[in-house]
């Protein structure tokens, strides 16, 4: 899927539009929570890959900004 996604990014040809892959909540073993579900801990090391993506995008500095 991610090739797919890649290429659709690239056909908008849009500075607007990005992708951006995050690792599977597998790859980390204490990251499972209920029914397969992310926990706390993934939901946070998602959202730091989040952020840290969205400052770059935004020309913001990681200093700049108190996390």
């Amino acid at each position: 899927a991610e090739p797919a996604l890649k290429k659709a990014v690239a056909e908008f040809n849009d500075p607007k539009v990005s992708y951006l892959h995050l690792p599977s909540m597998y790859e980390y073993k204490d990251e499972i929570g209920g029914n397969g579900h992310p926990n706390a801990k993934s939901h946070a090391r998602t959202a730091k890959l989040v952020a840290k993506y969205i400052k770059k995008l935004c020309g913001v500095s990681a200093r700049s900004v108190k996390s």
